[in-house]
């Protein structure tokens, strides 16, 4: 990726990174080749920076809630800019200079605002704008912290860290990363996803803060200011509709009490359930939970007995849990349900491929080298499988259907 966008440069949906700083200056295009779906990721190992006066234009569908610029220092843009996208400092502060017009959103995880005379407007996203990256191959991740794991439990996913320590699984259990690349893209995907979730408009801020006692909630986004927490049976009915989504978004900590019981009915997808806590996340004892769990700004506790079908995942804390728990990585997730995209999951022992009712052309399988070491042709069918051999590594999928659309797909196997 180059240092420096914009000057008349166009660009394509792709994913684009810098392992320095970067900027843009004068007029940079965005082309989405008429995919409204089309995703543009800019991730940048050092501050970013925007020249006065510079310009971001999308075009051809293009869409701004599509748009991700991830930098691991401060973001700063000088006066009269007009951009679009959101824009996340992992380690620095965001300043927006005099008048500068931001579609989009301006986040931090770790610095101060400062906004001079700007205008910031958004777009309510759509569940198919939504993915959760590589982020998603995780049943166990945090961005800063140690997982421990103090007893004998059953996992079915991989189990990472991008800075701390894994330790009690014993070898062989999941695949484990530890402050390594894939970790690095986890945690940048994580972010995303977190953003994405946590700006998505409510459609419920009436609930109280405690969830379940025999209650049912149908599809929506759920915030609480504070605190919050669920005990007892919650049931989550998707309607018949499996790409229902349900978000809660918390303010503060979340926990379960002992013995509680999340369960979905009626389509509903484990894929689809986010619980999005700013702080601490603790699930209690013998819960039996569907759903991803989110820490934004604190630590995962896993009480023994467990059985989440789901993950665990920290941007900034640690994962600790007891004995006995069974954790399983979704089907399904919402980055599946965009009808012009594939969906890829696992099954025993495979990874299964659908275009829903369009047919597969091809599938050619790479490392992240860039190799070729595995290829389909002439498929003509919906859906296709392949094994997982690949030695707990990331690959990518090129997927061509039969009108000649080319899609890829990265992956954990």
């Amino acid at each position: 990726m180059p240092q420096f966008f914009g000057n008349g440069e166009t660009l394509m949906p792709n994913v684009y990174q810098n392992l320095a700083a970067s900027s843009i200056a004068g007029t940079l295009t965005l082309d989405a080749q008429n995919n409204p779906n089309a995703v543009f990721i800019f991730k940048v190992g050092g501050a970013f920076t925007s020249a006065a006066n510079s310009t971001i234009v999308l075009i051809n569908g293009a869409n701004a809630d599509n748009i991700f610029w991830v930098a691991e220092g401060a973001v700063a843009f000088a006066a009269n800019t007009v951009i679009k996208g959101t824009f996340i400092s992992h380690s620095g502060a965001i300043s927006l200079g005099l008048n500068t017009n931001l579609r989009g959103r301006a986040l931090t995880l770790a610095g101060a605002i400062g906004i001079n005379a700007s205008t910031i407007n958004t777009n309510p996203p759509n569940p198919a704008d939504f993915t959760m990256g590589t982020a998603a191959n995780f049943i166990l991740f945090t961005t800063a912290g140690a997982i421990t794991n103090a007893g004998t439990s059953s996992f079915n996913g991989a189990i990472g860290t991008n800075f701390g320590a894994v330790t009690g699984f014993p070898v062989g259990t999941s695949s484990i990363y530890v402050e390594d690349p894939t970790t690095a893209t986890a945690a940048a995907d994580l972010a995303i996803a977190y953003a994405s979730l946590v700006s998505r408009t409510p459609t419920n801020t009436v609930h109280a803060p405690a969830f379940g006692n025999g209650e049912t909630l149908t599809a929506g986004v759920y915030a609480i200011s504070g605190a919050s927490s669920v005990g007892g049976d919650l049931i989550l009915n998707g309607e018949g509709n499996p790409s229902a989504l349900f978000i809660f978004q918390v303010g503060g900590a979340f926990t379960t009490g002992a013995g509680t019981q999340i369960s979905l009915i009626n389509g509903a997808n484990a894929g689809n359930v986010y619980w999005v806590a700013e702080g601490a996340v603790a699930l209690a004892a013998n819960l039996v939970a569907e759903g991803t769990f989110i820490a934004h700004a604190g630590a995962i506790s896993i009480g023994a007995n467990t059985v989440l079908t789901g993950r665990a995942l920290s941007m900034a804390g640690a994962i600790t849990l007891l004995d006995g728990m069974v954790i399983t990585l979704p089907v399904l997730s919402i980055e599946n349900h965009n009808a012009t995209e594939p969906i890829v999951y696992q099954q025993d022992q495979n990874f299964v491929i659908s275009l829903g009712n369009r047919n597969i052309s091809s599938v050619v399988v790479y490392d992240l080298l860039g190799q070729q070491i595995e290829t389909q042709i002439n498929i003509n069918s919906n859906e296709t499988k392949i094994a997982k051999r690949y030695s707990s590594q990331v690959v990518i999928l090129k997927i061509t259907d039969e009108k000649n659309q080319v899609f890829t797909q990265k992956i954990l196997d």
